[in-house]
């Protein structure tokens, strides 16, 4: 079993299931591959930042910068964390790496992975032109989100779209 930490649309969030990938990924895997654990945030300080035209969360390996991110620990099993890699196109969009989080009552430190923006120009790009959030929230972030099935890459990315927009 692995510790995976979750930090944006995968979130099981509020119990009205508004973090839109938590029911498709997680929630129909509940218990016998993926047991929630427990709502922590990241010992280290990192970006996380809403990019692009389709409102993505982006965890930024970039540990020191930004700040500590609230997300969720789930317990998942080998096969769980291949749905995971293929639904983060791990390692070529995102790259799954370690990291220490605290439980949120600060019991617990627990090593996991999340999964990071591959770096690249459009990290370069995320930090200088989106502000750095410490949670992704439902339905502040969502509500703009655009899922997978729903979107048409386009060849550049003419702006980033931040939200909030940097001052």
């Amino acid at each position: 079993m692995h510790l995976a930490f979750v930090y944006g649309t995968l979130k099981r969030g509020p119990e009205d299931g508004a973090f839109p990938n938590y029911p498709k990924i997680m929630g129909d895997r509940s218990t016998e591959e993926a047991e929630f654990v427990c709502e922590a945030t990241t010992v280290l300080s990192f970006p996380l930042v809403v990019g692009t035209p389709y409102q993505v969360p982006y965890l930024l390996d970039r540990p020191g910068e930004g700040s500590p991110v609230v997300g969720e620990v789930w317990r998942v099993s080998e096969d769980m964390l291949g749905v995971l890699d293929d639904f983060e196109r791990h390692p070529h969009y995102y790259t799954r790496k370690p990291l220490v989080v605290a439980s949120r009552d600060g019991d617990e430190r627990l090593d996991a992975e999340a999964y990071f923006m591959a770096n690249g120009p459009m990290v370069k790009r995320l930090v200088a032109e989106c502000p750095f959030i410490a949670e992704y929230l439902s339905p502040t972030h969502t509500a703009r989100y655009v899922p997978p099935s729903q979107r048409v890459v386009p060849k550049d990315w003419p702006e980033l779209k931040c939200f909030p927009k940097r001052s």
